[in-house]
């Protein structure tokens, strides 16, 4: 038996950020470890020295009042997707009957589980990846979620027209990906980061083929780069009307909201 904060105590080299996340780590743990809890810990010491976040070392993050399980192909979600779904909870929970979600983009599910736990609605969720596919469906079970998954390369497998398009596609200009947080760069999926050279492109997309899927007066929930608001904005604004903006907590545009017109 190992005494927890006698090992504790011999943890150097970690940063303040890498300390907090021991605390997690350590939480609910005895103060008496046995021979596997003492290896499982020591493992996960050496991917917090390593920089590997804290998310896909426990595989899991709470999000929304839901606990979205995480793999290598998902990225990790954020509080500001957590307010996109807020925003959207708030506005369709009293309008809620028959309306029909698609969740774009939706790499671990947790805009489309989330929104079906809390509008207790049908949600379809869509992603090209094979392996997030996966993990939406799981997420979905594991939450208690009603969530249709569709595999498909942005539209080209989904045939139904929608209430509700939400999505947050990757956005990074590919050149900065080399800047980004080593955490970020290092562990987590590039496919879902780029959004090609100008970061533009997934929203040239939706601009463009939404449409077909988008009722009249359907709603396109977009979550976007602190710094593309105006980009996006006017990619929108030859076909949908009452384009908002939107802050996030740090009060950086982060949403844009659009109806077809």
């Amino acid at each position: 038996m190992i005494v927890l904060s006698e090992f504790l105590k011999k943890q150097t080299n970690l940063t303040q950020h890498q300390k907090r996340d021991l605390k997690w780590l350590v939480e609910g743990l005895p103060e008496n470890l046995d021979k596997n809890q003492t290896k499982k810990l020591t493992k996960q010491i050496k991917q917090l020295k390593k920089e590997k976040p804290l998310a896909y070392i426990l595989g899991y993050v709470p999000f929304y009042e839901c606990e979205i399980f995480l793999n290598k192909q998902t990225l990790i979600p954020r509080p500001e997707t957590e307010l996109l779904v807020d925003i959207l909870v708030k506005k369709f929970n009293k309008t809620k009957s028959n309306l029909k979600i698609l969740d774009l983009c939706s790499v671990s599910g947790a805009i489309a589980v989330s929104l079906s736990k809390s509008l207790n609605l049908n949600v379809d969720a869509s992603d090209i990846n094979t392996k997030c596919c996966e993990i939406i469906l799981k997420n979905a079970k594991h939450n208690n979620a009603n969530v249709c998954v569709i595999q498909s390369d942005m539209f080209s497998n989904i045939n139904e027209k929608y209430d509700l398009i939400v999505s947050n596609p990757p956005y990074i200009l590919n050149k900065e990906i080399k800047n980004l947080d080593k955490s970020v760069k290092k562990f987590e999926p590039h496919l879902a980061l780029k959004g090609g050279v100008d970061g533009l492109d997934f929203y040239r997309i939706l601009a463009s083929e939404s449409l077909h899927h988008l009722k009249k007066g359907g709603l396109l929930a977009l979550e976007i780069g602190y710094n593309q608001a105006t980009d996006v904005k006017n990619l929108l604004s030859k076909n949908f009307k009452n384009i908002e903006i939107k802050k996030d907590y740090s009060n950086l545009d982060r949403f844009v909201f659009a109806i077809k017109r």
